[in-house]
């Protein structure tokens, strides 16, 4: 085996670990650290050299992940002692409220501090007492805490929320502005749409809207999961493939700043971004990153800031089985399409979203048991459009912020495409039974899946590696 490769596989073994510790932690943390330890102990008895080091390097990864999720989930007990008590909290608001049904004003919120102790985690806040709460902004909340699911640590409903002092940064008000200029230039639902393509922006679309892009299977689209920005950036180095790598990577890196300034830094366009710098830099520099460790090494990146991501966080989850789809599966698949197909924008953004969806279908059916009967057809038809339609909606949106006499005739490509994606969803939606309910697959299914997957993945690229020699060696 080369050198490099046993390296590779010696990494991955190391970040594979350390996400088992994490995963592990809550429960079997005595357990697993003694098992460990025995592991060491047994390998430097019976095993050559080169084994203890790598059990060493594997054993020693899965202790720090058990050591760092079990630290955290010891801070995210102390959110029991306050449950059902009736308290004032300190907070600081994750996103821009939005009114509920019963006319609340809804944030997600983190930096919990109660009396003298910090508490880790997000929860959510409902409440009433002021006209708005933006990102950023520094509140007092009164209400009793109560348990939540999911990667909510609490909930406080029927709150008093006064705000300590807002957090207007520059950027802040560049971005509400953006959003303004946007919803001036294009109608409903256009607008809002078209805010939720380019930073994940859910809570201003109609419901309307939001039920048909579920029923198709196009919520990962303006759900901020990092799709979008890895979509982007795939399809701005195919655009400029001929020109220099440092323009390819000044562009790229410019989109990656954008995202994280409109975004507002959320977990899931930062763990994109990890993912495409980290891929764009080895780029670069002309080196190749193995795919498998690019996605593990920034999945360690983040539960180490977050381990509660591997403990109940559904989106991290969903974005690195989308990673997966885009950045393993599609490479293995298109040298199997026709050369002009392969080789297009528009040919390799279908094939990605495809594989994208293939590969985040097996856990939406195990968690969430829902589907759409179309979604393959819907990423085919409207989700391979998303880089095209995010470029026209941020040209409307800058025009309407800067030309408003003239954003009119800046904005029509936007709404001809966001029209199109729009009515494409309505009529696939209208599709009898489109969208399937309580249809849970086993945990052995999924497993049995990805399985599948992973091993067709390693025939194809071996294939794929014979292929391309024989190839080199003709020409």
């Amino acid at each position: 085996m080369p050198r490099n490769s046993h390296r590779t596989s010696i990494l991955i073994g190391g970040c594979v670990s350390f996400l088992m510790g994490v995963g592990l932690a809550p429960r079997l943390s005595g357990i697993c650290v003694i098992a460990a330890g025995l592991m060491i102990v047994a390998a430097a008895i019976f095993g050559p050299v080169r084994t203890i080091w790598m059990i060493g390097l594997i054993v020693c990864s899965f202790v720090l992940g058990d050591w760092r999720g079990s630290t955290y989930h010891h801070q995210l007990d102390r959110y029991d002692a306050y449950v059902g008590v009736k308290q004032t909290v300190s907070v600081t608001a994750l996103s821009d409220a939005v009114y509920d049904l019963k006319k609340q004003l809804t944030f997600d919120a983190q930096d919990v501090t109660i009396g003298a102790e910090h508490l880790k985690g997000k929860i959510a806040v409902s409440g009433f007492g002021e006209n708005m709460v933006f990102k950023g902004d520094r509140l007092f909340v009164t209400g009793s805490m109560r348990a939540a699911r999911g990667s909510y640590k609490a909930r406080i409903s029927f709150a008093a929320l006064q705000v300590q002092y807002h957090h207007d940064t520059l950027i802040d008000r560049w971005r509400r502005q953006f959003a303004a200029a946007l919803t001036s230039t294009l109608p409903e639902p256009l607008a809002p749409f078209g805010m939720g393509l380019l930073i994940g922006q859910r809570n201003t679309l109609p419901k309307e809207t939001s039920d048909t892009l579920l029923w198709v299977g196009l919520t990962h689209i303006i759900a901020v999961s990092g799709y979008n920005l890895t979509i982007l950036l795939q399809a701005s180095r195919r655009l400029l493939n001929k020109g220099s790598k440092y323009q390819t990577l000044l562009l790229s890196l410019g989109l990656i700043g954008t995202f994280l300034l409109f975004s507002g830094n959320s977990p899931s366009i930062v763990r994109a971004a990890i993912v495409s710098s980290l891929g764009l830099l080895a780029w670069y520099y002309g080196r190749q990153f193995n795919a498998v460790l690019l996605i593990l090494l920034t999945a360690v990146i983040t539960s180490w800031a977050n381990p509660s991501y591997v403990w109940s966080d559904s989106g991290w989850y969903l974005s690195f089985l989308a990673f997966a789809g885009i950045l393993i599966l599609a490479p293995a698949l298109k040298h199997y399409l026709p050369h002009r197909l392969a080789g297009s924008l528009i040919g390799g953004m279908v094939l990605e979203s495809i594989c994208a969806e293939l590969m985040t279908l097996p856990y939406l059916l195990y968690v969430f048991g829902q589907t759409s009967v179309v979604a393959l057809v819907a990423n085919i038809a409207v989700a391979s459009f998303v880089p095209l339609a995010m470029l026209c909606t941020m040209i409307a949106g800058l025009a309407g912020l800067w030309l408003p006499l003239w954003a009119g005739y800046f904005a029509w490509p936007a709404n001809m495409i966001l029209n199109y994606m729009l009515d494409a969803c309505a009529l696939l939606s209208r599709v009898p039974h489109v969208f399937v309910e309580n249809f849970y697959i086993s945990l052995a299914g999924m497993m049995l899946w990805y399985a599948t997957v992973a091993v067709s993945c390693v025939i194809l690229s071996k294939k794929n590696a014979i292929i391309t020699d024989r190839n080199q060696l003709l020409t």
